[in-house]
């Protein structure tokens, strides 16, 4: 199985990357939104 997702990871790597920094982004946009709701 760890080779098997090290292959996926190394051939999607860029995919994977971008994908990665879309979510990041959505959790912080959450986030931000959860803190400014709960403050007001």
């Amino acid at each position: 199985m760890l080779k098997f997702g090290e292959i996926i990871h190394f051939s999607n790597k860029n995919v994977a990357e971008k994908e990665q920094k879309s979510i990041f982004k959505f959790y912080a946009a959450a986030f931000c939104y959860n803190v400014t709701k709960f403050l007001t």
